[in-house]
């Protein structure tokens, strides 16, 4: 009967090769799918093999609401003797035709297929590409597969699989077992069914060595939805696959099964009667129940589940994950982890694969190396899923894991991800960085009016489950307020020269700002979503744009890192007063001091420090405010401490009652803070002569500013003239008693020599 039914197979196919051929062309009918269809999309092409290639002819159809109108696509390149066809860029569609199918219309606009392949006979087509491109739109992961068309094929009843544990036990005690194995029923008619039995190790030590499918006939009794399916001593075809050794074998079969939904349970007992050897062939099957011992429950564990693709970026993570422990015997259990999605968000299916588990003090340790499982998804359909270096342990009801999960081969580093399941908190911290620099804000992106913010602080920072948050430091929500905006979600980067070559990567993230609960800000209670494009990024600075609302109104834009015009405006000022000493040798051997100087600190916009020295002596008798503008830096030396110094800040004197009046002086400082926050700090100031020309004198001043000498003032000369510690003396050399109007100059008693004016 099995060789009827096979070559009725073959005839019908004779059938369809006879109407068509692809070297005239092979009407194909199937359907389109996709992980983003919510259902496949009936289709129809013709195939053509041409020289060079394949043409294919697509009939008009819709796809995601929009009308896709005829078009062709000429695929360049080699096909095998199966077939089958690769093409790894992209090809254009042409030859755009009418459009029939329901939807919005598409103008002839651009098409594409991009890294497609498959397989294409007289009877059926299997194509699969990457992407598929049309107008603006694309969508990944698209398939058609169809059946041809030509001619008229009779109709023959097709055998349903049912899947369930296998267990197999020889006659010596040898054992097996196979947890998704599957049995074909084909229902013949009046209560006759023929079983398929998937092939199995002959347990002699080498499981390369097995049985092949063994096809039999049962009789079939159905009530309440359950068929009864029994046989006694049936003789079995040969087998079909297997071994050498098994090609000529039969065997007697005795059955007691029932089929019930999905599955098959029950028992079958095979006996060899030709082959060679006969003794010591005698198999006992069991699916889905082992009469010996009751099947073992299984065991759902529930933990996080984290992937990371190899590059360390992490992909998914999925709190409160199931993934279930069915113990097999022998030290055998099936493992199965769900819920994992690719790369590209698409579901794989459940992964199942089976782990050898030793138990010791409660404890059970499992291990897998390279064992393979195939996803259920329809996108993964075709392909394997690896998991290799498999560690992990159970007890008191809770499980942890670790192993590499390769999605399908071929991919390279596409696909493979380090996979963790264990109790990770999400918030835990991987990486932050502060980045300083310019912002600018806007509230209308109609206008393009924005307002620049100098020295503002944005921090990024990175959380083991992939997400990320940026807060703005003090953002300028209104004129009058300011506060930290911090932001949550996922920043991606997306290397887009597959779609478009000159695209490049982008890098973007999406994400929510927890409710603000402060009453007094004008964001109190509003969640908000942020959308950021980042352009560059170095260890030192960052560049992106973005924009941020909500939902009942709020709408902010700007850029971050770019370069702004900054308001010459004074954001901060000081004055302090203390003694101020002035000389024209670097030395200091000639310090002039004088007590209760002024020196004042103005700190404008853009980040400019202004120093003015008010009444600055520029003589013995002329006086003249300097300010001196530029940049003072602070640096951080460790063990000597903060280091803080301004070099040639700019003055350029506008005095016409000066000395100076015109001259442009160059000013250098070197400050330290005392203990109560005040300035100490030497200096120099200088013009250039080259600057000023020809005949040009120079100028150089320096001295110290908040500084302890010794004695303090003219006070403190005359408190240390009365302990007896110093000597005051006319400019002349005569000895004084005390200090007079005019220069003393006073002998400290370290023997320096200072001039004190008075």
């Amino acid at each position: 009967m099995k060789k009827i039914l096979s070559l009725l197979s073959f005839l019908m196919l004779a059938v369809v090769a006879m109407a068509a051929d692809l070297a005239t062309g092979v009407t194909f009918k199937g359907t389109w799918s996709s992980p983003l269809l919510s259902d496949p999309i009936e289709g129809q092409m013709t195939v053509t093999k041409v020289d060079g290639g394949l043409k294919f002819e697509v009939k008009s159809y819709a796809f995601k609401g929009t009308a896709i109108p005829d078009y062709v696509i000429n695929y360049e390149g080699g096909v095998g003797d199966d077939g089958s066809f690769s093409n790894t860029a992209f090809t254009k569609a042409t030859d755009f035709g009418e459009t029939t199918a329901e939807g919005t219309a598409l103008a002839p606009v651009d098409a594409y297929w991009q890294k497609y392949n498959g397989t294409v006979t007289n009877e059926a087509i299997t194509l699969t590409m990457n992407y598929f491109g049309y107008g603006y739109y694309d969508c990944a992961n698209v398939t058609f597969t169809g059946t041809a068309v030509a001619g008229e094929t009779p109709s023959t009843p097709e055998p349903k699989a049912y899947k369930n544990v296998l267990n197999i036990v020889r006659v010596n005690d040898a054992k097996i077992s196979y947890p998704n194995a599957e049995v074909l029923v084909l229902d013949k008619g009046e209560g006759k069914y023929a079983v398929t039995l998937p092939e199995f190790t002959d347990l002699d030590g080498n499981v390369d060595n097995c049985v092949g499918k063994l096809t039999f006939e049962a009789n079939g009794v159905e009530e309440d939805g359950k068929i009864k399916l029994t046989a006694n001593n049936v003789v079995t075809g040969t087998p079909e696959g297997g071994s050498v050794d098994w090609t000529t074998a039969t065997y007697s079969v005795e059955m007691d099964a029932t089929i019930e939904g999905e599955t098959i349970v029950g028992k079958i007992t095979l006996k060899l009667v030709n082959g060679d050897p006969a003794d010591g062939y005698e198999y006992t099957l069991t699916f889905g129940e082992n009469p010996d011992k009751p099947a073992a429950e299984p065991v759902d564990y529930t933990n996080v589940l984290m992937l990371k693709s190899l590059n360390g970026d992490t992909h998914q993570f999925v709190e409160n994950n199931k993934l279930t422990v069915l113990e097999k015997g022998e030290g055998k259990y099936q493992f199965t982890v769900r819920g994992v999605v690719d790369k590209d968000e698409t579901p794989v299916g459940d992964i199942v694969f089976e782990a050898t588990g030793v138990e010791e003090n409660g404890k059970i340790t499992y291990t897998a190396e390279n064992v393979t499982s195939e996803p259920l998804s329809d996108a993964w359909a075709e392909y394997t899923a690896i998991i290799s270096d498999f560690n992990a342990e159970s007890q008191e009801g809770a499980l942890k894991a670790t192993f590499k999960l390769e999605l399908g081969t071929g991919f390279g580093d596409e696909y493979k991800y380090d996979v963790t399941y264990d109790n990770i908190d999400p918030n835990q911290v991987v990486a932050t960085k502060t980045y300083t620099d310019n912002l600018t804000v806007g509230h209308d992106a109609q206008t393009g009016e924005v307002t620049g913010y100098a020295g503002k602080q944005v921090e990024f920072t990175k959380y083991i489950n992939g997400e990320s948050t940026v807060t703005f430091k003090e953002y300028p929500i209104s004129e009058t307020e300011t506060r930290d905006l911090t932001f949550r979600g996922v920043i991606a980067e997306y290397d887009m020269s597959d779609v478009r070559p000159d695209a490049g990567t982008m890098i973007f993230g999406d994400m929510v700002m927890t409710p603000i609960e402060d009453e007094t800000s004008a964001f109190y209670g509003k969640e908000i979503s942020l959308v950021i494009n980042i352009s560059s990024y170095t260890a030192e600075k960052m560049e992106f744009t973005y924009e941020f609302g909500s939902e009942d109104g709020i709408y902010y834009i700007g850029q971050y890192g770019v370069e702004i015009e900054q308001p010459d405006e004074i954001v901060g000022s000081k004055t302090y007063t203390s003694n101020l000493s002035v000389d024209h040798d670097a030395s200091l051997s000639n310090e002039v001091v004088y007590e209760n100087k002024d020196v004042r600190f103005d700190k404008y916009a853009n980040g400019d420090v202004a120093v003015t020295f008010v009444a600055y002596p520029v003589s013995e008798n002329e006086t003249c405010d300097l300010t001196f503008r530029g940049k003072i830096m602070e640096n951080d030396m460790g063990p000597i401490g903060k280091f803080i110094y301004g070099d040639n800040l700019v003055c350029k004197v506008e005095n016409e009652a000066s000395s100076f009046n015109g001259k442009t002086l160059y000013l250098n400082v070197n400050m330290k803070l005392k203990e109560d926050g005040s300035p100490t700090f030497s200096y120099t100031f200088a013009n250039n002569v080259e600057e000023e020309g020809e005949g040009a004198e120079s100028i150089y001043y320096c001295g110290r500013f908040n500084f302890d000498n010794g004695v303090v003032g003219i006070n403190g000369v005359e408190t240390e003239m009365e302990n007896g510690n110093v000597s005051v003396y006319t400019v002349g050399g005569a000895k004084l008693n005390t200090l007079y109007k005019g220069i003393n100059i006073v002998r400290l008693a370290n023997g320096k020599t200072i001039k004190v004016i008075k």
